[in-house]
């Protein structure tokens, strides 16, 4: 007699293959169930606090007014895209409203994911694709649950691959001129959301590229294809450059703001200290290996390497695509877990060419998407147990607090960022520099700071969240003095300084117990 637990070994492997023997017979309703998965792991973190982003973004939205900045008072750095998904989510609720807009983006990307899968693959790697797609997209290590730009382009990027894809696999005609045209509009509108989400526009140039260095097409045909693709990407830029000359500041302060200040920003993260985004940046690899982003990365890579040796024209495009979005998370400077999103796009590609063929097809799942799932669930379960690392409750507290103290039209500023604390507790903000960076970057001598405090109309409230003179903003002191002379200390709520202006009165509601030592 054989080993009971041999047999039971293979019994059991044999059940999985089974099972995903059975998978291809019913893909709708397995999608149907990964759809599923996914609102009930993102639906319970709709509501709550704004991240810093959402909360900066949701007041642009709020603020979209005649001004100097390209979107009216307050500044930001992002293009018209992303700000035009916080626009729509502030006419539809607020912050409730972007989560669930956000849920309806991961769905999109689940099931553009899938057919991608099934186009280049199989119907199995179309299933196999959707899952490890939504797995990537629901795990909180990656920074997920903040609707952030990169979230909001994976889908964009994800459909222009795939639009891609079909069109160079259709003959010569109107249906792949205006897939390649689809195609550019996508990658265009991925770059509407932030600029260095160029993927689906390497992508399409490498892809076209290689099948004419392999001679698989004509030139002619190469060319062709790229002045249609050329016409989708150029057709959002137009109509954003006729914003801005008609109704808008005007085409230098939209190149300023969305190139020539991350240049400038760049050289001011490199002069500063740089111990925080360095930690930061020695997470990542950490954070991309226990979701199993970095799994499905190399494990596809080492897989492939055959065909891309071969010049398989997707593989290497789907190469030069990751190399893109690598570069963009190293280029980034701050080093912030959401980056690693970027690299989804590039890890579905894989995942769907590397589910092709049967040899070592269950190993390979159960490890890639496996790790993906589980880390997934046991992560998206820590963050919502109270008294987490992740908490932010003491944050919900003073929001509560100033919410007590404030009046309406009471204005506020915090040191540095976070605005959404102005957000959530309605203290329209009055500086246009509501995060650090611009801050650091825009007015390092505080010299806009210190003209706010004195000025006729200083805010209300002045919250100290990061010391005045953090990052050497303040190094003579006198933004601090400034501070002191016009305004009166009020107390420590949960560990931030809060300042009200000399002139007003308030009545102070208690502490909040929640941060009380």
């Amino acid at each position: 007699m054989g080993d009971p637990r041999s047999v039971g070994a293979v019994s059991a492997l044999q059940r999985v293959r089974q099972l995903f023997g059975r998978v291809p017979d019913h893909p709708w309703v397995v999608l149907a169930l990964v759809v599923g998965g996914v609102v009930a792991l993102r639906a319970p973190g709709a509501g709550g606090l704004a991240y810093p982003d959402e909360g900066g973004l949701l007041l642009v939205a709020d603020q979209l007014h005649d001004g100097p900045q390209l979107y009216g008072r307050l500044f930001v750095d992002r293009p018209p895209g992303l700000v035009a998904v916080y626009a729509v989510g502030n006419l539809l609720g607020g912050i409730e409203a972007v989560r669930w807009i956000g849920i309806v983006l991961v769905v999109v990307l689940v099931g553009a994911a899938s057919l991608l899968g099934r186009l280049v693959g199989s119907r199995q790697a179309g299933i196999w694709t959707g899952i490890a797609a939504a797995a990537l997209a629901c795990n909180p290590l990656l920074g997920t649950r903040s609707i952030n730009a990169e979230l909001v382009g994976a889908p964009l990027t994800v459909l222009g691959v795939l639009v891609t894809v079909a069109a160079v696999r259709r003959p010569p005609g109107w249906s792949r001129a205006l897939l390649l045209v689809l195609a550019g509009l996508l990658g265009s509108a991925a770059l509407m959301v932030k600029q260095n989400l160029a993927d689906t526009v390497v992508f399409g140039t490498v892809l076209l590229a290689v099948l004419g260095l392999t001679r698989a097409w004509p030139a002619r045909q190469v060319l062709t294809a790229y002045a249609w693709a050329a016409l989708g990407l150029a057709v959002p830029w137009l109509v954003t450059a006729a914003w801005v000359v008609i109704d808008g500041p005007g085409l230098r302060v939209l190149w300023d703001t969305l190139y020539a200040f991350r240049v400038t920003a760049s050289a001011v993260i490199a002069d500063q200290d740089a111990s925080a985004p360095t930690r930061r940046l020695l997470t990542l690899p950490f954070l991309g290996l226990v979701s199993g982003l970095l799994m499905i990365v190399g494990v596809g890579s080492w897989r492939l390497r055959r065909r891309l040796a071969a010049r398989d024209p997707v593989v290497v495009a789907g190469l030069a695509m990751l190399a893109a979005e690598v570069a963009g998370v190293l280029l980034g400077g701050s080093y912030w877990s959401h980056y690693l999103v970027g690299l989804l796009p590039g890890a579905v590609l894989w995942m769907a060419l590397l589910v092709n063929g049967p040899r070592g097809r269950v190993r390979v799942l159960v490890a890639t998407v496996g790790v993906a799932l589980g880390s997934t669930l046991v992560s998206s379960a820590v963050a919502v147990i109270p008294a987490t690392p992740g908490d932010r409750s003491d944050e919900a507290a003073l929001v509560a607090w100033l919410d007590s103290a404030a009046r309406p039209g009471d204005t506020g500023a915090v040191t540095w960022g976070h605005p959404q604390l102005l957000e959530a507790s309605g203290l329209l903000p009055r500086s246009p520099l509501i995060w650090s960076l611009p801050q650091r970057t825009l007015d390092p001598d505080l010299h806009r700071f210190k003209k706010m405090l004195s000025g006729r109309r200083a805010p209300t409230w002045v919250l100290v969240w990061n010391p005045v003179d953090s990052w050497d903003l303040d190094v003579g002191g006198k933004a601090t003095l400034t501070l002191i002379a016009h305004y009166r200390f009020i107390r420590y709520v949960c560990d931030v300084g809060v300042y009200v202006r000399r002139d007003v009165v308030r009545v102070l509601p208690p502490m909040p117990t929640r941060c009380v030592d």
